[in-house]
């Protein structure tokens, strides 16, 4: 079943079987006629029929027809604006320039993959180096704590050396008849002191040496991170750069498959 048309509509759109001219037909159009008084509206934007039959394909065109030239009510103005029919064909230079761009395009897609890859590579080199750094790192770390309780044990001798200093001093005051006994015992005592006291200081530079060979290493990880933000960032651009170029070969080729479509004329 169809309906009166000037003009036969692509066979893209419409199964020849549900056309017909209106010139000899003159019954079948008849019975259209009837079929549209009998038509019934299905909610706000679609059409439905009573006491009708046709083939689904007939069903979807028609309703892109009814919704495009208001068909059958001629009161109301169409809701898009008509096109006219071109023809679905290119030239074999239009073919020879869009196959030309699609294989551009598929030249700069692979291009930009293996830029990706030697990205991805790179940022794969960079983990691996700070995963190597943060391993020293926590190594130096360990020593250093370890260095750390060691010196803590040291003041603790050191502490308890100068109170058995300080009682001895109290004993030898005591010792009002042996001061010469005395004298050479804090003699000694002073000498052991100072001896003390360098050796304590080379410990505490020895310490500060790893506090700074520690802030060294945490100033190359902080270098590392930042090394690989910026990686992470330039991976994140080539990614959307290949993305729309991916869309953009999808494209040419969808319109180098189909070619232009437009629908036929009202009649």
């Amino acid at each position: 079943m169809g309906f009166a048309m000037e003009l036969t509509p692509y066979k893209s759109e419409v199964q020849e079987s549900v056309y017909f001219p209106v010139e000899g037909n003159q019954a079948r159009v008849k019975q259209i006629a009837e079929a549209w008084r009998s038509t019934q509206r299905k909610g706000k934007a679609s059409w439905g029929k009573a006491n009708n039959r046709s083939f689904p394909p007939f069903d979807d065109w028609l309703g892109k027809r009814v919704e495009l030239t208001c068909l059958p009510f001629p009161m109301i103005d169409p809701w898009y604006p008509l096109v006219e029919e071109t023809p679905s064909t290119v030239s074999m230079d239009e073919f020879l320039e869009m196959k030309r761009e699609r294989d551009q395009l598929l030249a700069e897609k692979a291009e930009l993959e293996m830029s990706v890859a030697r990205v991805q590579r790179v940022n794969q080199e960079l983990k691996g180096k700070m995963e190597d750094q943060g391993k020293r790192h926590a190594l130096e770390a360990k020593r250093f704590e370890m260095d750390t309780a060691y010196y803590g044990k040291i003041s603790q001798a050191l502490v308890s050396s100068n109170r058995e200093h300080d009682i001895t001093k109290e004993r030898l005051a005591r010792a009002s008849k042996v001061i010469e006994d005395e004298k050479r015992r804090q003699v000694l005592v002073k000498g052991q002191r100072d001896d003390r006291v360098r050796v304590l200081i080379a410990e505490w530079e020895a310490k500060l040496r790893i506090i700074a060979e520690r802030d060294h290493y945490m100033a190359e990880r902080d270098h590392y991170f930042r090394q690989m933000k910026i990686h992470q960032k330039e991976v994140g651009r080539l990614q959307q750069e290949n993305t729309e170029l991916r869309f953009a070969a999808e494209f040419a080729r969808m319109e180098d498959e189909i070619g232009p479509s437009v629908g036929p004329s009202s009649g």
